[in-house]
């Protein structure tokens, strides 16, 4: 497993223990997606996480990492993040998972649900944040189905499936994975909607197209908080070797 950085910082998005949240922020090297290059010509917000390790990490030494963070700073809960952390190894990823709930950590695993995560979902206090990939980010819609259709009674109320709308085309998507959910399925999973940071669609008309479906009791807004202080122009280049 290859680690890209440990640090403390606040919860920017949605999670089981809300935005603003204290946290030990984990992010892991690597990633399988390149959202939004072939449709924008950028690439997500942390470029630096998606390439592949050339050097890795003993999951102990992670672990102790994380210990030393903790006893520091009293935190307990861990934003597990990449890239896609889910990208890591099987084996490497349930002793990581292992190791953080038997040391009493709360972990939230932000993750595209390309990748299954039900070998995961035994391990006590482990939850999990799924990243549906809507039309804009350039994203096969046959990588959404494993996820997002059909493994959705495996999620429960702890649990949260995030759309980013960049566009109308984007927020259809959405409509007609929602219908599709409570039509079809029982799943628990909590639904958060959140305006791309610089796209054709701001929180507030977002917000109001929401309403007029009905949906303001269904789903949480997410604010991306995080990129509140950050320039919208962080992706002028994408790096040639990425």
């Amino acid at each position: 497993m290859k680690l890209n950085s440990i640090y403390t910082t606040f919860n920017g998005e949605v999670n089981a223990q809300g935005i603003g949240s204290p946290v030990i922020f984990v992010r892991l090297q690597g990633c399988h997606l390149r959202c939004y290059k072939k449709t924008m010509g950028i690439l997500c917000d942390t470029p630096e996480g998606l390439k592949k390790p050339t050097q890795r990490d003993e999951i102990n030494s992670i672990f102790a990492e994380i210990e030393q963070v903790s006893k520091t700073t009293g935190l307990k809960l861990i934003t597990l993040t990449g890239g896609d952390p889910l990208w890591n190894k099987e084996e490497e990823l349930i002793e990581l998972f292992t190791l953080l709930s038997k040391g009493g950590y709360t972990t939230n695993v932000e993750t595209s649900g390309t990748i299954s995560w039900l070998p995961y979902r035994h391990i006590p206090r482990v939850h999990w944040v799924l990243d549906y990939k809507c039309k804009s980010t350039g994203v096969s819609p046959k990588l959404n189905l494993l996820a997002f259709r059909d493994n959705l009674l495996e999620l429960d109320k702890n649990d949260f499936i995030k759309f980013v709308i960049y566009d109308g085309a984007d927020y259809e998507e959405f409509l007609s994975f929602f219908k599709f959910k409570e039509l079809v399925t029982n799943c628990q999973a909590n639904i958060a909607v959140g305006a791309f940071w610089g796209g054709k669609l701001d929180t507030f008309e977002l917000f109001e197209m929401l309403k007029k479906d009905g949906l303001l009791s269904k789903i949480t807004i997410n604010m991306q908080t995080h990129k509140m202080a950050v320039s919208s122009d962080y992706n002028k280049f994408i790096p040639t070797d990425i």
